[in-house]
């Protein structure tokens, strides 16, 4: 944890205390006590609020801010933990620099997805185009692979989640930063509850596949609101619910083998919790739709089971007009309908209105 002592050691890539805010009783004066760093960090060390006396232990450069978790973030933690023992027991730091494409190590449908999502975050971060210094928040973090490539971009970059288990948690982190050079702050919190950080900090904050997982994803979306900066954007990578799903199947397996907290929300939710907390919502396509388009047409790919329904859609989209010259415009213009209808994988875009918008964010 690259933490702000009285020396103002060079070392220190972000003022993370410049940053913090109590999450008890919302004080911004903390004292720090030391017990062991490295030429990088504070490795194993406390902060204390001086309004309150809450403690948050520092470890493996990691600061805690969680608390006492809820019973669901409780579920969460010992979920992931599951995971990193069964499924990922073989895991190793290749396979961690390598995500994430090797996630489809350890998944029995080992098809375009994880590639895929490696695109679509990409895509979403050339979106937003966050420059060098910009401060960004990355929720639900979990190995953090891609706080590391906001790091590396020359963003001021903080990792949020509720796990610390290495193959599955922000432990994940020390494998980066040593491979790649790059550094960014690590903190144990629970999306949904109060972040401890000042209000109007950031000026992005991400989610790549992540909202779905909060406890709350209502006050998720204010607490992103609140951190915000001014002309701040919401960036996220997520999955909708159409019309035609079954709102529970989504995570099925997950839920049932760890207890994690999957769901799957519709557009219509996210565009309701964006104007609840004045956010101005965009939703663009996801690279997965194209190259799946592109393989419909030409015949080259088949997606049986739940999703061939989608796939019959798909089909008739492929072979009625994606042949012509502005099927991909058109295509752009219609995809919230398609994710209204029947589900899909979306960039979305949440923009927080400048003071001179007139509108009140009090």
């Amino acid at each position: 944890m690259g933490l702000c002592r009285a020396s103002k050691r060079a070392a220190m890539r972000l003022g993370l205390l410049e940053l913090l805010a109590c999450s008890l009783c919302y004080g911004r004066d903390f004292s720090v006590a030391v017990h062991e760093e490295d030429s990088r960090e504070i490795r194993v060390g406390k902060v204390d609020c001086k309004g309150c006396g809450a403690a948050s232990e520092i470890e493996e450069g990691i600061l805690n801010t969680l608390g006492t978790p809820t019973d669901i973030v409780r579920a969460e933690i010992a979920g992931n933990a599951l995971v990193a023992k069964t499924e990922r027991s073989s895991a190793t730091d290749e396979w961690l620099l390598g995500l994430p494409r090797t996630y489809a190590e350890y998944y029995s449908d080992k098809d375009e997805s994880w590639q895929n999502e490696e695109k679509e975050v990409r895509a979403l971060v050339e979106l937003v185009d966050p420059k060098p210094g910009d401060v960004v928040l990355d929720l639900g973090a979990g190995t953090s692979w891609t706080t590391d490539l906001l790091a590396r971009r020359g963003c001021c970059a903080i990792a949020i989640d509720v796990s610390t288990e290495k193959y599955v948690g922000l432990s994940s982190s020390d494998v980066y930063m040593k491979h790649h050079g790059s550094y960014y702050e690590r903190v144990v919190a629970d999306m949904s509850s109060r972040l401890p950080f000042n209000d109007s900090r950031f000026d992005v904050i991400f989610a790549f596949s992540a909202v779905h997982h909060a406890p709350d994803v209502e006050s998720t979306f204010r607490e992103v609101a609140r951190l915000l900066k001014p002309s701040g954007s919401f960036a996220l990578v997520e999955a909708t619910r159409g019309m035609l799903e079954s709102r529970n199947r989504f995570g099925l397996r997950e839920r049932e083998q760890y207890g994690l907290n999957e769901h799957k929300y519709s557009l219509r939710e996210y565009q309701r919790l964006a104007t609840a907390t004045c956010l101005s919502l965009q939703v663009y396509p996801a690279p997965s739709f194209f190259a799946k388009m592109d393989g419909l047409q030409h015949g080259s790919l088949r997606v049986p089971g739940p999703l061939a329904l989608k796939h019959r859609i798909g089909k008739i989209m492929a072979r009625t007009f994606w042949k012509h010259s502005r099927s991909r415009e058109i295509a752009t213009q219609l995809y919230p309908l398609l994710c209204h209808l029947i589900g899909m994988q979306m960039l979305v875009i949440a923009r927080k209105a400048s003071p001179a918008s007139g509108v009140d964010r009090s």
